[in-house]
Parts: C-alpha cells; sequence; structure tokens
C-alpha cells in the first residue's frame, strides 16, 4: 500500500511496506501539467500589463516626471537611475497588491 507524502507532490511515494522513499518520474506531459497548475495566471497577467504602462513613454514624461523630479533625461532619451529604482518599486507594491487582492478572492 503507497500513500503520498503530500496532496501537492504525488512524485515523492512512501512505501508503507518498506517506509523507503520511491522517486517516481513523469513525462513532460504530467510535469508542465503541474507546473500550469501552481502558476497564478491572473498575477502574472496583472503584472505584465502593469510593466508595461511603467514603461510607457507617456506614464514616465508625464506620470514619474511630475510625482518626481529627475527621473527622465530628455537629451538623451531615457531614465535615469532614480526612474528606475522608482518604477521597480511601484511594480512590486503592484505585485503585492495583486497578491494579497487574490488571495481574499476579490479579483
Amino acid at each position: 500500500m503507497n500513500r503520498y507524502i503530500s496532496d501537492c507532490d504525488p512524485i515523492l511515494i512512501i512505501n508503507d511496506k518498506t517506509n523507503q522513499l520511491d522517486n517516481k518520474t513523469g513525462d513532460l506531459f504530467q510535469l508542465s501539467s503541474k507546473f500550469y497548475d501552481i502558476i497564478n495566471f491572473k498575477i502574472a497577467i496583472l503584472l505584465f500589463l502593469t510593466y508595461y504602462i511603467l514603461n510607457t513613454d507617456i506614464f514616465i514624461e508625464k506620470g514619474l516626471g511630475r510625482l518626481f523630479g529627475n527621473v527622465y533625461d530628455i537629451s538623451h532619451d531615457k531614465l535615469t537611475e532614480k526612474g528606475i529604482i522608482i518604477s521597480g518599486i511601484v511594480l512590486s507594491l503592484c505585485y503585492i497588491l495583486y497578491d494579497f487582492l487574490d488571495k481574499k478572492n476579490i479579483i
């Protein structure tokens, strides 16, 4: 009689007769289906859209430029180090917000 160690990882099986771990490998389809079950696609899509919006010229010039000074270098047409750090912080805060909303089943 075999029993699983946990419900989320059925690859490792304990054999009741010998009390030893049996490593069972699956095919690529089984591994990919387990991988797709783990991924939260709502957060991934929202995070990609947030990243896309944060890197648009309109948001950088009009949004970040007005809220914080010296985040965009017009002469070289690029973000400064301060702008990159602020964009990263905003993206991280958005991930935390999306994760919280997902755990509360709001999104």
